[in-house]
């Protein structure tokens, strides 16, 4: 008992020792340089790099691969260029043909409960412009699906107040039941940078009426890739709401996240002599490379900088 004592003590006092040895993180001797500053669009840019580092990344200086927005780029919102397809399945026989309608709100409050839908002021008025599937349509099968075409939402905002998107399901009394299904929905703001999605068929809320009591009534589904809204066939005498709502939708401004730059070295990768680039299009870029050694107890870092000019 008493070797078994002395060994955990032992091993106690060398794990308490190598706690106290802190391991600097050593600063990374790294630098970069070209042969010339002016390059033609289509020419290899090569970058040779002196010194080394744990880790090497590469900002080209090109829209979204810029290092002065690693920490966020922000920009005006000029159309929300909104698209789907849909299809049409079951209880075609004595099924509703406008069962399913799209509706926009701008007071939506966030409250995805079926008042909270009802307190809001929607409208439908966007309905007309996209196509949507024919009432006679009964096969969900990929190749039929119908695409909407592609609206511009934009002029349905108010200055100042989000939007929301909504499929509406209603169905009334006595109507047999039909399955209705959403895909590819993509609500895309279009800025000066160009066109950023910002969410699929996962981001959208089903709200339910509440003649939809217990989780087994509730069989619509929402997934990353589809929206389907119906109803239960026990339900076909009563007149019954389900909606896929959005999240809020900004108007102004959308957040287009951090640029991001390109890993060209790891941990365990050998020393690299250079880097080789092309840039497809003329401009003035700055060249971001950020060299880093890290352990354990923290990191270092060096940002070397060049201005490259790109002509035709």
């Amino acid at each position: 008992m008493k070797t078994i004592k002395n060994t955990v003590i032992l091993l106690c006092a060398c794990f308490g020792a190598i706690g106290c040895n802190k391991v600097e993180v050593a600063v990374p001797t790294f630098d970069v340089e070209v042969e010339t500053l002016t390059y033609k669009v289509g020419d290899a840019v090569n970058f040779t790099f002196t010194g080394d580092a744990d880790q090497i990344t590469f900002y080209s200086g090109e829209t979204m691969k810029d290092y002065a927005y690693i920490d966020g780029r922000v920009d005006k919102v000029l159309a929300l260029n909104t698209s789907f397809s849909t299809a049409i399945r079951y209880g075609l026989a004595n099924g509703q043909k406008d069962l399913l309608s799209v509706w926009v709100s701008s007071d939506f409050s966030g409250d995805y409960t079926i008042e909270g839908v009802h307190s809001a002021t929607w409208k439908d008025n966007v309905s007309k412009d996209f196509t949507l599937a024919p009432p006679t349509m009964d096969n969900n099968t990929a190749a039929n699906f119908i695409p909407s075409g592609v609206l511009d939402i934009m002029s349905e905002a108010e200055e100042g107040k989000p939007l929301y998107l909504a499929f509406r399901y209603k169905k009334d009394a006595g109507k047999a039941q039909r399955n209705w299904f959403m895909r590819n929905i993509a609500v895309n703001a279009v800025t000066d940078l160009g066109s950023f999605s910002l969410f699929d068929a996962s981001g959208f809320t089903l709200v339910y009426d509440n003649n939809f009591e217990t989780d087994t009534d509730k069989n619509s589904a929402v997934t990353s890739t589809q929206i389907t809204l119906r109803s239960p066939n026990p339900f076909d005498p009563l007149a019954v709401e389900v909606w896929a709502i959005s999240p809020p939708i900004s108007t102004a401004e959308t957040d287009l996240g951090p640029d991001k730059g390109t890993p060209i070295k790891g941990f365990r990768d050998l020393k690299i002599e250079n880097y080789t680039y092309t840039y497809e299009e003329a401009g003035e870029y700055t060249v971001t490379f950020v060299a880093s050694n890290s352990n354990l107890y923290g990191e270092s870092k060096v940002v070397k900088q060049l201005k490259i000019t790109v002509t035709e």
